[in-house]
C-alpha cells in the first residue's frame, strides 16, 4: 500500500483541523501540499507563470524571462510597415490606463502639403509636434493616443499614393457634457489644421469638422471595440523607406500597477482553459492560451479574471482536500 511522504517534524495523523490550516495562506498551502502532492500526477508544484491583471485586461508573463543573449542585436532597422508587435503594443496601453476616454477624432493633410512623397513623414512628424505644444499649453489637463495610418488617398490630386493622417482617443478631466466635448473637437480640428500650414483653409476645415471625423466615446469598451476592429489592422509593406513611429501619446496617462497572481502549472491548465471561452473564435489568441509556459494578454474585464482565479483556486483545494481524504482512508 502507498503511503504518504511525510515531513520528519510533522505527526503522520493529518486531522482535518490541520489539512484546514493547509490551505489559510497559500504559498505556505503549495509548498507543504507539495510534499503530499508530488507523487499523484508528477506535475511541478512551483510557481512558473504569473497573471498581471489590469482593469482591461489581463497578461500572462513567465516567472523567469528567457534570458537576453550576450551578443549586441546591431542596429535598429527603420520602420516600414504597423508591425503586430507595435499593434500588440498599442492595444495594451489602451487596456492599462485608467484614463476615461471621451472622444475619438481622426486628423488629416491637405493635399498641398503632401505633394513632395518624400516628405511627407517629416511633414506629419513637424505637424504632430507644433499640435502637441499648443494643445497641451491650452489644455494642460488633456491626454491623446494617437495612431498614424497610412492608407492611399481615394480622391484628388494625390489618388493612389500614401499619405498619413492620425487617429487620436482624447481624454480630459471636468469635461462631460456633449456640447462641451462637440466644441473641443471643433477647437482641436481648428488646431490641426493651422498647424499644417496648409493654404486650402476652408476645404481643410470642412474635412476636419465633418461629423465623421469625431465621436463621442461613451465606454471604455467602445474606444477599445473601435481600436481593436477599425485602427490596429496591421498595414501591407507597402514601401521600403521608414514610415515612423505608428503610435504614441501626447501628456501622461495613469497606469496603475496591476494586480500580480503568481500560479502553479497546474492552476494555469484551468485558468487558460477559462479564458479560451472568452477570447473570440479562431483567433490567434486561442492557440496561444493552449500552450504551456507562453506569454500572452486579452482584453478581459479585472472582475472577471479575479472570479475565474477564485473558482480555479476552489476548485484545485477541493481536489486535493479530498485527495488528503483518499490517503487517510488508505492509511
Amino acid at each position: 500500500m502507498n503511503r504518504i511522504s511525510v515531513p520528519k517534524n510533522r505527526k503522520k495523523d493529518v486531522s482535518s483541523a490541520c489539512i484546514r490550516d493547509i490551505f489559510l495562506h497559500r504559498k505556505i498551502r503549495l509548498k507543504k501540499l507539495n510534499s503530499y502532492i508530488i507523487g499523484k500526477n508528477g506535475k511541478s508544484r512551483e510557481f512558473k507563470e504569473k497573471i498581471l491583471i489590469y482593469q482591461n485586461m489581463s497578461e500572462i508573463r513567465l516567472m523567469k524571462p528567457p534570458k537576453q543573449s550576450k551578443y549586441n542585436a546591431g542596429t535598429k532597422d527603420i520602420i516600414k510597415e504597423f508591425s503586430k508587435k507595435s499593434r500588440r503594443n498599442f492595444i495594451k496601453f489602451l487596456c492599462m490606463i485608467s484614463d476615461k476616454l471621451i472622444l475619438w477624432q481622426d486628423v488629416t493633410f491637405a493635399d498641398d502639403v503632401m505633394q513632395v512623397r518624400d516628405n511627407r513623414k517629416d511633414v506629419s512628424n513637424q505637424t504632430l509636434n507644433r499640435f502637441r505644444r499648443i494643445v497641451l499649453d491650452q489644455y494642460p489637463e488633456i491626454k491623446i493616443a494617437y495612431k498614424r495610418e497610412w492608407q492611399p488617398r481615394k480622391s484628388g490630386d494625390l489618388k493612389g499614393e500614401y499619405v498619413p493622417h492620425f487617429h487620436m482617443f482624447i481624454s480630459i478631466t471636468d469635461m462631460n457634457e456633449e456640447s462641451e466635448i462637440f466644441n473641443l473637437a471643433y477647437r482641436l480640428a481648428e488646431t490641426w489644421v493651422n498647424c499644417t500650414g496648409t493654404k486650402e483653409i476652408d476645404k481643410a476645415y470642412n474635412v476636419a469638422r465633418h461629423q465623421r471625423s469625431y465621436r463621442i466615446i461613451k465606454s471604455q469598451k467602445q474606444a477599445l471595440k473601435y481600436a481593436t476592429k477599425y485602427i490596429t489592422k496591421p498595414n501591407e509593406n507597402w514601401t521600403n523607406e521608414s514610415i515612423g513611429r505608428s503610435w504614441g501619446k501626447i501628456g501622461k496617462f495613469n497606469i496603475p500597477e496591476p494586480e500580480t497572481k503568481e500560479v502553479t502549472q497546474d492552476e494555469m491548465v484551468q485558468i487558460k482553459r477559462r479564458l479560451r471561452k472568452l477570447a473570440p473564435k479562431k483567433h490567434p489568441i486561442q492557440k496561444a492560451l493552449k500552450q504551456k509556459l507562453t506569454p500572452t494578454f486579452l482584453i478581459v474585464n479585472k472582475k472577471t479574471v479575479n472570479r475565474i482565479l477564485e473558482h480555479t483556486e476552489k476548485m484545485l483545494e477541493d481536489e486535493c482536500r479530498e485527495y488528503f481524504k483518499a490517503k487517510e482512508v488508505q492509511n
